[in-house]
């Protein structure tokens, strides 16, 4: 199950446990609220939009991934940005689960979007009273309305 907070804020849960298995790269938490939650199950990707007006396409798993000397990062134990020494680290975080993304896509919150998975295309909303139709590979507007 794919969550969305008013922080900005995306995690994943076991839908049958209910633990928390992923918190994904966070949107601006200064500027709100996630609006669209979408899901390319083909490439196992989490699209995220959010008021702070961006559009990001994340990993939806746990990367294992080498750094010098061979030794392993465990995503368990490892200490995100912005987290204090003392706090408990309880969640996995993957710190580059970020496929792609692009900043500024309204000039007002994004309040609303939509993905089409057969036409590989993101739509969204803003209060700018706008919609735009994105292409998922990129990022790219390819039409307003």
């Amino acid at each position: 199950m794919i969550v969305g907070s008013h922080t900005g804020e995306v995690k994943l849960f076991d839908i049958g446990s209910g633990v928390n298995t992923l918190t994904l790269d966070q949107h601006n938490p200064f500027e709100g609220e996630i609006s669209f939650l979408g899901y390319a199950g083909v490439d196992h990707t989490v699209i995220s939009c959010g008021w702070d007006r961006v559009i990001k396409v994340h990993m939806d798993e746990i990367k294992d991934h080498s750094i010098e000397g061979g030794a392993k990062v465990n995503y368990a134990t490892t200490k995100p940005k912005g987290k204090q020494k003392s706090e408990k680290i309880d969640k996995f975080y993957n710190l580059d689960n970020l496929l792609r993304g692009r900043m500024e896509c309204h000039n007002k919150d994004i309040n609303c979007g939509d993905f089409a998975m057969h036409l590989d295309l993101i739509a969204t909303g803003g209060r700018d009273n706008r919609a735009k139709v994105w292409d998922y590979e990129r990022i790219n507007c390819v039409d307003e309305i």
